[in-house]
């Protein structure tokens, strides 16, 4: 169709179309397009499902993506929240959390206590688990807890 794949990431390729950049992003069976012209977008689509079939189709402004929230708002502002990600982060986690702070960084993060008990390897899978799905939420909507997931 004429797009180019995205240099820096090959999940993401863009054209111009009508003076107008198209973008198309996907993961696996998860795919996002925008274009300022809904028309387009629509033709987009119909090209698309003639060749993998009936999609499932939201349009607006909010939509989730990949377990992201995103609000594009009228005065170009993108908001992303992972709420929901978060809230099963810590369910995976087990413990009670019921603590208010004010950084994501506490004074004491970088105290390793090497007599502690290793955990079990059902606890070690859950920390990875955890680990690894807060890294993909930095990553994505929370940059702020990024030296607490980079320690971990």
């Amino acid at each position: 169709m004429g797009f180019e794949i995205n240099p820096y990431d090959k999940c993401i390729a863009n054209k111009m179309i009508n003076g107008k950049q198209c973008t198309i992003v996907w993961y696996v069976d998860d795919n996002k397009i925008s274009h300022v012209d809904e028309n387009v977008i629509d033709d987009i689509i119909e090209v698309l499902e003639k060749k993998f079939g009936k999609f499932t189709i939201t349009k607006g402004n909010k939509h989730n993506f990949l377990g992201m929230n995103m609000e594009f708002h009228d005065d170009g502002r993108v908001s992303v929240e992972m709420k929901d990600q978060i809230l099963e982060a810590l369910d995976m986690f087990g413990e009670e959390v019921d603590m208010i702070v004010t950084s994501p960084a506490p004074r004491h993060l970088f105290d390793v206590d090497d007599r502690c008990e290793k955990l079990s390897a059902k606890n070690t899978d859950i920390f990875h688990s955890v680990t690894a799905k807060l890294l993909y939420i930095m990553k994505r909507s929370r940059p702020d807890i990024e030296t607490d997931i980079s320690f971990l």
